[in-house]
């Protein structure tokens, strides 16, 4: 009988410190300062990459691929350009995951006749920050349509800036 509850509590121990460390990992609704998508799928990377790429065409995003990431850029008829907004956004397939950031790109002119992009960083917020909750709101609905070719799950995540 003492063995039992000695297993027993060490189950709730176990269990406790993986509820409370696992979701600084990930989470599966957006949070403040979340600023990368992670998608789950079952698929090959090869495969997942072409149904990205289908998903991405039928959207009307233009894309390049660098290595192992694609770069993926909103068009000029996306509802961000009549807010005077580009979408700019990274992908990475690794094994079963992908990974989507990105950035919004805000023309400014500098004085001299020429256009400055100024880059927004895209973060979830619940704040008055205009442009990264419209970021967000739509580099979400682009996930949103990737899980559905991927047949994965969605969750969030915060992740420092210049790591994979």
């Amino acid at each position: 009988m003492k063995h039992i509850f000695c297993f027993r509590t060490g189950y709730w121990i176990a269990l406790l410190i993986c509820t409370t460390t696992i979701p600084s990992w990930a989470q599966y609704g957006p949070f403040v300062g979340a600023n990368t998508i992670v998608l789950s799928t079952s698929l090959a990377d090869k495969d997942a990459y072409l149904v990205i790429t289908q998903v991405l065409t039928a959207e009307s995003l233009s894309f390049s691929a660098e290595k192992d990431v694609l770069r993926i850029r909103s068009l000029p008829t996306s509802i961000l350009t009549s807010k005077g907004l580009v979408f700019e956004g990274r992908l990475w397939v690794n094994t079963g995951v992908v990974k989507l950031m990105g950035q919004l790109l805000e023309g400014s002119n500098d004085g001299t006749g020429s256009v400055v992009n100024i880059a927004v960083p895209i973060t979830y917020t619940k704040g008055r920050t205009f442009r990264q909750r419209m970021g967000f709101s739509y580099m979400d609905e682009l996930a949103k349509k990737l899980q559905t070719g991927l047949k994965g799950s969605i969750a969030y995540k915060h992740q420092p800036a210049g790591t994979l």
